[in-house]
């Protein structure tokens, strides 16, 4: 019988001994390794480790980098030189300090639960690109993972932040900003706080945007539920536009709502000031500008239950439905325009019409219509046209003159349109425009309204063209008598800011003209027709009667191709055949030629003239030029002031009462003069004086005068300086002042005779030199002195009457108006 061999007692107890040892040892090995973990992972190595696992995760919107990592089983996890960049390299988020509320522990067993990341004192940039992506959204892209357990929260504090965008005209920065957004685990939404603080003082620009996006109600046919709500305090605004930038400092609140796929708004909005400038230079500023809105999306469409724009302009106004393919929306306006404004939209009426608006009033009423679409016409049929029917009442208008402010007829504005989206075409069913002075009808088609706009417009204008043209600042618009019938017009080409208009538009232009009168000159019936093509403007030939002769012009206008110049040209062979003439017409036309002219009376004969060349700017620089002949046929007229003078020097009955012109007389305008070359006038049978000189179109003069014999004159004792004449001894006779008040000039006649170098008196044996300047610088008599009041006072009296019969006419139109 065998008995089991004993366990010795010694030998067990060392065994456990040591296993026990080796267990402690490998348990105080191992807490040094979980001790050490963090210092480990905070290493050089490990940082690249950890940041190129990271960049992983990130790619490709984003790439992470850390400076340093201070890991902690029992606090939070710190970094140093945080920094965030997008795809293209440029910095994101950056701080130099960052607290990342984790512990190594919750790291490695908690995931997603990642905490809060608190950034402080750090910079954020934000951009959106022209394509409309944003830089920090597709950096962050691959955390805003869709795991409804993923919760973290990233917090910014005391930080820099700019936001860039290309629609504004500079970044929006803000010294001192909080941003948090908080992504909580489902079904909680996304959350975001932001604050934003321009300056140190406490009242300084401020913006706050709150709001929750609920990613966990998003179903293909509808996103998810949305909130969001903006306030702001004088916090700049300025966008950037193709037709100019606009700047303001924006006041208020804006709330806006998604659920179920359906939006709503409402909010209110104070701007002030607003500075609107334009490419061209113009600039516009609004010290207020005040909205409040309230708009719904229901099943049937939008409801705009209150739209009000409240400013200096004026208030504007909207409420509206919409139902399922198909809306009404009714529209009304009361506006104003201030000074400011109205000389921005007055400008291009300046220069040419001398415009200048003071103030406007609108009332303002449209409607905008689509209609449902049948059943019958099926799904395939398309949006239909959006009809427009509206009217604008603008009253109130003035304008300056020299004369003081005048009020302009109110202008009534009708429209009617449709725009078919499917063929991005407007269709102008008529576009009515009219006040006092007339009115303006167009109809037609604008095709790629979003594009190219091809225009096919055709329309009618009928004024009151002598109302207008009193209306404007010209000194000969009340002496200017015109009748026009309807003028037609068709204008067919491209109207895009792209598209050349000189070379892209082709126009045409019919004027009849019934009746056109100023200065004693009466054009007969014509029709004017132009047509604009490829950059140029011609005219039909013109052929009509002018005072009961003949008017042929061959009218053309040459413009630079930027049209800082335009310059109205008569071809050569332009010219006028036998028209009468009148005083009118020698005291306001002729008399510029023939200087002999100025204030003659009992004007009686015929003129034609023949044009080389003419040119008369319309606008930018340089003057009129006119070159050609005048022929006067047995033209008779009494003596004026520098007629009578001339006379004067001759001697008793030199003349005549009825002097006489039949020749040719050269025409030669430049510089802003007529200028006198050689001219040859008759004064009477026996005598005919030369002149050199010029008169200008304020008739201003400065003419020197010779005084010879006419061909086959015979002398008589009576005229003794006619003798002298004869004998070689031409006085030139310096005239100054103007037509109406010619003067001689003393003292250049006593030079003029001195320059001679000829004893007139011991020549003539008659003391002619005393005797010629006594004659020509003498007083008048009480005679000559009551002749001249008296053809002064006539004058003065025909020009009473004359604008008396034009204050008629006016009162007459005012009148046909009033009836009408």
């Amino acid at each position: 019988m065998s008995h089991p061999e004993t366990i010795n007692p010694r030998r067990w107890r060392k065994w456990c001994r040591r296993s026990l040892a080796a267990l402690g040892v490998l348990l105080l090995l191992a807490l040094a390794a979980v001790a050490a973990l963090p210092y480990g992972l905070s290493t050089p190595r490990a940082r690249r480790w950890l940041l190129e696992w990271a960049n992983r995760v990130l790619a490709p919107g984003g790439r992470l980098e850390v400076a340093s990592f201070r890991f902690s089983w029992f606090g939070p996890t710190r970094m140093t030189g945080f920094t965030i960049r997008d795809a293209q390299g440029e910095v994101v988020v950056t701080a130099p300090k960052a607290l990342w509320d984790r512990t190594l522990r919750q790291i490695l067993f908690e995931y997603p639960r990642l905490g809060r990341l608190r950034l402080d004192g750090g910079r954020l940039d934000i951009e959106r690109r022209p394509d409309g992506s944003i830089d920090l959204l597709e950096a962050l892209e691959p955390i805003l993972t869709p795991d409804p357990l993923a919760d973290w929260t990233i917090d910014l504090v005391r930080s820099h932040v700019r936001v860039r965008s290309p629609e504004l005209t500079s970044p929006c920065v803000a010294n001192h900003g909080t941003v948090q957004i908080r992504r909580p685990p489902a079904p909680q939404p996304l959350s975001w706080h932001v604050r934003l603080v321009d300056g140190d003082l406490p009242d300084a620009p401020t913006l706050e945007v709150v709001g929750w996006l609920n990613r966990w109600t998003a179903t293909p046919e509808h996103p998810g539920d949305l909130e969001l709500t903006a306030s702001a305090r004088r916090w700049p605004l300025g966008l950037e536009r193709s037709e100019g930038t606009v700047t303001a400092a924006w006041t208020g609140s804006v709330q806006i709502w998604r659920q179920s796929g359906r939006w709503a708004t409402q909010g209110e909005a104070a701007f002030a000031p607003i500075q609107v400038a334009a490419r061209d230079g113009q600039a516009v500023r609004l010290d207020a500008l005040r909205a409040d809105w309230d708009l719904d999306q229901s099943a049937e469409g939008w409801q705009i239950t209150s739209l009000r724009l409240r400013g200096d302009a004026g208030t504007l106004q909207a409420k509206g439905t919409t139902q399922a393919g198909g809306f009404h929306t009714h529209i009304e306006g009361d506006l104003r325009l201030d000074k400011a404004l109205a000389l921005v939209l007055a400008e291009p009426l300046d220069q040419p019409l001398g415009l200048r608006l003071d103030e406007a009033h609108a009332l303002v009423m449209m409607d905008l219509t689509r209609r449902a679409a049948l059943q019958a016409e099926g799904p395939t049929a398309g949006p239909r046209p959006l009809e427009i029917e509206g009217r604008a009442l603008v009253d109130g208008l003035k304008r300056s003159k020299d004369t003081g402010v005048a009020k302009i007829s109110p202008v009534l504005l009708d429209v009617r349109a449709a725009y078919d989206p499917a063929a991005d075409a407007l269709g102008l069913r008529a576009l009515h425009l009219a006040n006092g002075s007339g009115t303006v009808q167009l109809s037609g088609r604008l095709d790629g309204v979003s594009g190219q706009r091809r225009a096919d417009l055709s329309g009618t204008v009928e004024a009151d063209w002598s109302e207008l043209l009193e209306a404007t600042d010209s000194p000969i618009a009340a002496e200017t008598a015109l009748e026009i019938g309807p003028i037609t017009f068709h204008v067919t080409g491209l109207l895009s800011a792209a598209a050349t208009l000189s070379e892209s538009l082709i126009a045409e232009l019919r004027v009849p003209l019934q009746r056109a009168g100023a200065f004693g000159m009466e054009v007969g019936p014509t029709e004017v027709a132009a047509r604009w093509e490829q950059g140029r403007l011609t005219f039909e030939p013109i052929e009509t009667t002018l005072n009961g002769g003949r008017l042929r012009f061959w009218p053309e206008i040459d413009a630079r191709d930027d049209w800082s110049a335009i310059t109205l040209r008569l071809a050569p062979g332009s010219s006028i055949e036998g028209a009468t003439v009148n005083d009118e017409v020698s005291r306001r036309v002729l008399a510029f030629v023939v200087p002999t002219l100025a204030d003659a009376t009992r004007v009686n004969g015929r003129v034609s003239a023949r044009f080389d060349r003419a040119e008369v700017p319309l606008s930018g620089p340089g003057g009129t030029v006119i070159e050609g002949t005048i022929v006067f046929d047995d033209v008779t007229f009494a003596p004026g002031p520098l007629a009578d003078q001339l006379l004067g020097v001759i001697g008793p009955d030199g003349g005549g009462p009825v002097l006489h012109l039949a020749q040719p007389v050269v025409l030669s305008v430049h510089d802003g003069k007529v200028h006198q070359h050689g001219l040859a006038v008759p004064l009477g049978n026996v005598a005919r004086v030369e002149m050199e000189g010029w008169v200008d179109f304020d008739r201003n003069l400065e003419l020197d005068v010779a005084v010879g014999l006419a061909p086959g004159a015979r002398m008589t004792a009576e005229r003794p300086v006619l003798a002298l004449i004869a004998r070689g001894v031409r006085p030139v006779i310096p005239i100054r002042g103007t037509l109406d008040d010619p003067r001689v000039d003393t003292e250049a006649f006593g030079r003029n005779l001195g320059r001679m170098g000829l004893d007139l008196a011991e020549r003539a044996g008659l003391g002619f030199g005393a005797a010629l300047l006594e004659r020509v610088t003498r007083p008048r008599t009480p005679e000559e002195q009551a002749r001249i009041e008296q053809e002064r006072a006539r004058r003065e009296a025909e020009r009473q009457e004359r604008k008396a019969r034009q204050e008629q006419k006016r009162l007459e139109r005012r009148m046909r108006r009033g009836r009408g």
